[in-house]
């Protein structure tokens, strides 16, 4: 009978908000603890002094003491005294050899960050990182072909098997709805809003919605979104009038807002997948995206298409889109990147 193969997820990121790349961790480990398998058991390491809401069935949680530089003097130690496949989803590298990491984006490689200190730092980690996981990982997990693609061009010598396992939309399923927030901003108007939702960014775009309510003064915009202030600092105040700015809300109340919403615009510049238009589509909603070739590749020709630099259109013009949005719901799904997961290590 064959040894059972002993696989060590990173999971310190499973107690973070709920978006994302930890939403990408937190939903593939759900999807293999469904799934369970006698061919290999898996760890999940996080730090001590953080916990996961979810109760695993079929994964083994380890807490290891906190420590700066806990990655590599932890969770990779770890991996390696157990002699286990080392898994990091965090879109960072690892120096251990027998690892699998996760590329969700190359953004930081393909943008010059200024002559802000705090951002070339993060320029810096984010480059080591990327090239540690060229480097030393046994494969790469990208979420998308873009993506693949993407490292392909940055690093044309890297030769390294890629698996494209993407992202899906069925943890709002699992959620019970919160509508406390329409008590909270009661001028929120029901069934007319268009709902932008994303972390703060510059490369989010933003300011694209800001300009385009110029130009649909019949519509309300609402903001959904926390600014990570250790990377950028973009301004919020830039939201007024007609643009409703609400900042991080939970999963609950994010529910409610889809539901009463009456679209999503979604107007990133760069992407690596990008998980709100996907969420949007299975509330049923209209979804603009930004006309981005990963919007192309994940959305097809069922999402209506925007150009990231011209916000002077007004979005009730767009033609419908041709395609059906249950074919993009059905292809991407949390439990199919569980199953690609468990081929892959398998296979390993």
């Amino acid at each position: 009978m064959a040894e059972t193969k002993r696989i060590v997820v990173n999971g310190k990121l499973l107690d973070h908000a709920m978006n994302g790349i930890p939403r990408y961790v937190c939903e593939v480990l759900k999807a293999l603890d469904r799934i369970g398998s006698d061919r290999y058991r898996i760890t999940v390491i996080m730090p001590e002094g953080h916990d996961w809401a979810w109760h695993p069935a079929n994964l083994e949680m380890v807490k290891l003491p906190p420590c700066a530089g806990w990655d590599l003097r932890q969770a990779e130690r770890y991996a390696r005294e157990c002699g286990a496949l080392y898994v990091q989803m965090a879109n960072r590298g690892a120096v251990y050899r027998n690892s699998v990491c996760v590329v969700h984006d190359v953004r930081p490689l393909t943008e010059k960050p200024g002559l802000s200190g705090k951002k070339w730092k993060n320029s810096l980690k984010y480059r080591m990182g990327f090239d540690l996981a060229i480097r030393n990982s046994r494969e790469i997990v990208a979420v998308s072909c873009f993506t693949r693609d993407e490292i392909l061009r940055l690093r044309p010598r890297f030769q390294k098997p890629v698996t494209i396992i993407g992202n899906g939309w069925e943890h709002l399923r699992e959620i019970r709805e919160d509508d406390r927030v329409f008590a909270e901003f009661p001028g929120l108007r029901k069934g007319k809003y268009i709902l932008a939702v994303s972390s703060i960014a510059p490369h989010k775009n933003f300011r694209w919605i800001v300009e385009n309510a110029k130009y649909n003064p019949e519509l309300q915009y609402v903001i959904v979104g926390k600014t990570d202030t250790r990377l950028w600092s973009e301004d919020t105040g830039v939201f007024r009038d007609h643009v409703v700015y609400l900042d991080y809300r939970s999963d609950e109340q994010l529910i409610s807002l889809y539901r009463n919403a009456g679209g999503l615009v979604f107007p990133s510049r760069y992407e690596g997948f990008g998980i709100p238009p996907l969420e949007a589509m299975s509330f049923g909603l209209k979804v603009w995206v930004s006309d981005i070739p990963v919007m192309h590749e994940i959305f097809g020709d069922t999402v209506r298409y925007i150009h990231p630099d011209r916000p002077e259109v007004r979005l009730q013009d767009l033609p419908e889109p041709a395609g059906r949005a249950d074919q993009v719901l059905e292809k991407y799904r949390w439990a199919a990147a569980g199953q690609a997961w468990h081929d892959l290590f398998c296979r390993l």
